[in-house]
């Protein structure tokens, strides 16, 4: 079994991606926010019953939509995502839509968002 013409190998992928946000971190921590605005969407939803600061949260970062649709789900209590890719695969073919993805700077970026919006919503 080898990958197909359409797939994509999805460890591969998320390391390219991390290695894609520690690059932007490196340059400056603001513009991880930077890169977050320029995805397609940005969904989040908090609840106060839960998290350190009293607003825990989880998040889904669009990326792509349509072919494929690839996404990250991140959430408050974990310090790791999930990578979602329609098209994703192991090395040997095998489908394989989901992996960990590793980027503190990400979650960072994130939770200020959130709670930039607690504040400005009172949520």
């Amino acid at each position: 079994m080898q990958l197909q013409d359409h797939q994509v190998e999805i460890r591969q992928y998320a390391r390219d991606l991390e290695e894609e946000l520690s690059q932007v971190e490196g340059n400056c921590r603001d513009s991880i926010g930077d890169w977050v605005a320029r995805q397609l969407e940005l969904l989040i939803w908090c609840r106060s019953d839960y998290g350190s600061n009293g607003t825990g949260w989880k998040a889904e970062l669009l990326l792509s939509f349509g072919g494929p649709t690839v996404s990250i789900d991140l959430d408050s209590r974990y310090e790791t995502s999930t990578l979602w890719h329609s098209w994703g695969a192991k090395a040997n073919g095998e489908a394989q839509t989901s992996t960990e993805l590793y980027s503190r700077a990400l979650h960072e970026a994130v939770n200020d968002i959130v709670e930039m919006e607690v504040l400005n919503n009172g949520r």
